[in-house]
């Protein structure tokens, strides 16, 4: 059962964050997309949302430890660059599969008790 909790999509391409809100629209899941100008408006009251999917273009993983969100973060990654590895990150190396994003959103709008 998909979470009541919307996701917050955060990406400079504006056809990827609507590419994004589609696929997780059409399992259920709500959502609300962000482009890197207005990233801050969504990590202003970031509790809010189940989790945030970062493309690593608007937001670079160098960063991700000093922005503080309280909810998960799925971080899409350039699989040509470095590995990244920052706890509680959830990286999804680009190109990726529609499916491997679902899973992880999956998997955190799990409840813990479950």
């Amino acid at each position: 059962m998909p979470a009541a909790k919307p996701i917050a999509i955060l990406a400079a391409d504006h056809a990827l964050r609507q590419s994004l809100a589609f696929a997780l629209a059409a399992e259920g899941f709500a959502s609300e997309t962000f482009s890197a100008e207005d990233w801050h408006r969504a990590a202003q009251d970031n509790q809010r949302f189940l989790c945030f999917i970062i493309d690593e273009q608007v937001l670079p993983a160098t960063s991700m430890e000093m922005i503080g969100l309280a909810a998960p973060v799925i971080l899409l990654a350039d699989g040509l660059g470095a590995q990244v590895d920052i706890a509680g990150v959830r990286v999804i190396y680009k190109p990726s599969q529609g499916s491997d994003i679902l899973a992880q959103v999956r998997a955190l709008s799990i409840p813990a008790h479950a």
